[in-house]
């Protein structure tokens, strides 16, 4: 007489539920740490993003050189490095700012803020502003505060980058937020 082993013995089913639990377990694993690897490097983006920007901004003239808010292909607002310029803190600020488009871009009822903001940030958004090192007061040329952009709300991806330069012969502090 031949003995036949049991197919589902009490052995075979408790091997298999720690089985279940441990591939369970390597899953749920891997798919939180591909989770938190993908932000990380969203995160990573956008900060390289906002520090080129701002690097951008105070060290470079922008492009073409004596740019103006209708010919803009980059932004920069020195005409030496860390030595803002007034007249193109104001073009900026009104490129920037939320209000409707000057006509220069497409689709008809965007702001100068929609059409422009690639130039700056690619396709993330942004706000700024240019305050006073010394008494923290927004720096206003001409009557016209220099900030612009939209409000973050409430974003988990905010990077706030801060750049120094002069303007006239005050110390002036760029503050950038770029965010997704």
């Amino acid at each position: 007489m031949k003995s036949r082993g049991q197919v589902f013995s009490g052995e075979f089913i408790l091997a298999y539920m720690v089985f279940l639990v441990v591939l369970t377990l390597v899953i749920y694993l891997w798919n939180t740490n591909y989770r938190a690897i993908g932000m990380a490097e969203g995160q990573k983006e956008i900060h390289y993003s906002a520090v080129n920007a701002a690097e951008n901004l105070v060290r470079t003239s922008g492009s073409p050189t004596g740019w103006d808010r209708f010919n803009v292909e980059s932004f920069g607002l020195v005409n030496m490095s860390r030595r803002l310029d007034p007249r193109k803190l104001l073009e900026f600020a009104e490129s920037m700012n939320n209000s409707l488009s000057d006509g220069l871009c497409a689709p008809a009822g965007s702001t100068n803020y929609e059409c422009r903001k690639y130039l700056l940030v690619g396709g993330y958004d942004a706000s700024f502003e240019l305050r006073f090192l010394e008494n923290d007061s927004v720096v206003a040329v001409d009557g016209t505060a220099i900030s612009g952009g939209v409000s973050s709300g409430n974003s988990k991806s905010l990077v706030h980058v801060e750049r120094s330069a002069i303007l006239l012969d005050d110390i002036v502090v760029l503050n950038l937020e770029v965010w997704e």
